[in-house]
């Protein structure tokens, strides 16, 4: 079901684990590690890793992470100690709070962002 891979300092793997476009989701969801979301998910996300929202994932309500790289849709708030990073097909609706926050061409973000607390 889910994956290994290198870390970004190559001392030990990541977990993986991909959530399907087909998938819905509902509560709470708490995570370490590397975890990449394409489906639905409504309440809260948590953890200490890395957080990928693919292109077809719609979450709605509050993210926090470590790092988030969202290519889908996010209705409610990002607060990540590292990076947020929008792709050009990302559409946010809330607030982002981060240490960093990338925003490429083509992506849509309604809110207020807070850059160097997290």
């Amino acid at each position: 079901m889910g994956a290994t891979k290198p870390s970004a300092d190559g001392t030990e793997p990541a977990w993986v684990m991909p959530l399907g476009s087909d998938i819905v989701l509902e509560g709470k969801l708490k995570f370490s590690g590397s975890m990449v979301l394409n489906g639905q998910f409504t309440g809260t996300i948590m953890s200490d890793g890395q957080l990928t929202l693919g292109p077809e994932a719609l979450v709605k309500g509050d993210i926090a992470a470590d790092s988030v790289l969202v290519e889908g849709k996010v209705l409610g708030n990002i607060r990540a100690k590292n990076r947020v990073q929008l792709r050009r097909t990302a559409k946010v609706m809330g607030d982002v709070i981060s240490a960093l926050f990338v925003v490429e061409e083509g992506a849509i973000f309604s809110g207020r962002s807070e850059m160097g607390k997290a």
